[in-house]
């Protein structure tokens, strides 16, 4: 009986630790089980991140298409702005160049010398176009800074 009782009490000990390890094992397999839930829940959340930053590209790619487009549109009509300016000096040069010298005749607005005709400073910017000295210079005769609006050194200057 002894031997009985002692097989007995070995198998009671193995059920024992056979159920221990049951109950473990069944702990880890919950656990299993609740760290797939939240990877699943972490696979949809980056998938639907994946879509939406896919459409963010997208969008991003056809941004960059249409203003590489209008860059080129605008370097063009810019290279088109260059020529035009560079066109229109070169004309102004030689407009000026073979413009009569009549237009330039210097001597025309320059006022006499002759003190006694000449006033010491013009009253305003009509008198000095009246007497043929508009635009005044510093140091010329009649020159007066309240002629002057801007303070440039050149008065009644239309």
């Amino acid at each position: 009986m002894y031997l009985i009782s002692l097989l007995t009490c070995s198998h009671y000990n193995e059920v024992t630790a056979l159920k221990e390890g049951i109950q473990t094992l069944t702990q880890k397999v919950t656990d299993a089980e609740k760290l797939n839930t939240k990877l699943e829940e972490t696979k949809a959340t980056a998938l639907s991140e994946k879509d939406s930053l896919t459409s963010e590209i997208t969008a991003l790619e056809k941004e960059v298409a249409r203003l590489t487009e209008e860059n080129e549109t605008v370097t063009a009509e810019r290279d088109s702005l260059s020529e035009e300016v560079v066109s229109l000096n070169s004309a102004t040069a030689s407009t000026v160049s073979s413009t009569p010298s009549e237009l330039f005749d210097e001597t025309e607005n320059i006022p006499s010398s002759d003190s006694s005709t000449t006033p010491e400073f013009y009253d305003n910017c009509s008198a000095a176009q009246a007497a043929g000295a508009a635009p005044v210079y510093a140091g010329d005769p009649g020159y007066g800074p309240h002629l002057d609006r801007d303070g440039d050194g050149v008065r009644c200057e239309y």
